[in-house]
């Protein structure tokens, strides 16, 4: 038998972040005006040559989407080279900007400015960039595998991450349905509510109780 409890996330993650922040950041980064968001490692696990391989695909299917930049803030690690190598041969530098970790008040910022988190992973054991996400108002579009689509709730859009034409079709959704943003973001509201560590602590308390019992 088993009892779940769930990572919580700190309360200061539903801060706005503060002005000053967002514009020393925006123009430290040189942020652009629409952007999809990443956030993590580049691990095989993290499907990011295949969400590549959506992004790509996406811009050239609807061309009016000019404008739309992936931005990624990610943790070098082995796996860094060939995916940077993909990105530089297939012409995209222009599209996709690739940040090394940044500190917690500069995440944020950048949950705070995305258009969407894209987060179409192959595995997470909890998925806290979803939650983070929520919590600052952006809605996600995240995979059906792995801890993701329990975590997600229903408040976000889940695609197969093994299939490009799904994430292509996950993004066509979100991006042509203007009504779609708002009731993401309250439902994303209202899911991360799920999840704090005055609940997680609860809920351990519970279980010790419950095996003394």
């Amino acid at each position: 038998k088993v009892l779940v409890v769930h990572g919580g996330i700190g309360k200061d993650c539903f801060l706005p972040p503060d002005p000053a922040d967002i514009e020393r950041v925006r123009e430290k980064y040189a942020i652009p005006d629409r952007f999809l968001f990443y956030i993590g490692s580049t691990r095989p696990n993290k499907n990011l040559p295949r969400m590549l391989d959506a992004f790509e695909e996406f811009i050239k299917r609807y061309p009016e989407h000019e404008d739309l930049c992936w931005v990624l803030v990610v943790k070098p690690d082995r796996f860094f080279d060939p995916f940077f190598a993909s990105v530089r041969e297939r012409g995209l530098l222009g599209r996709i900007q690739i940040h090394e970790q940044v500190s917690e008040a500069d995440r944020r910022v950048f949950y705070h400015l995305a258009t969407l988190l894209y987060f179409v992973t192959k595995f997470e054991g909890f998925g806290l960039p979803v939650l983070e996400a929520q919590a600052q108002g952006l809605p996600v579009l995240a995979s059906t595998h792995g801890a993701l689509p329990e975590i997600a709730g229903k408040a976000a859009i889940l695609c197969d991450p093994d299939d490009v034409d799904s994430i292509v079709d996950g993004l066509a959704r979100y991006f042509h349905d203007p009504a779609l943003r708002d009731r993401m973001i309250a439902a994303g509201y209202e899911n991360v509510k799920r999840f704090s560590w005055d609940k997680a602590a609860q809920e351990v308390l519970d279980m010790y109780n419950h095996l003394l019992s």
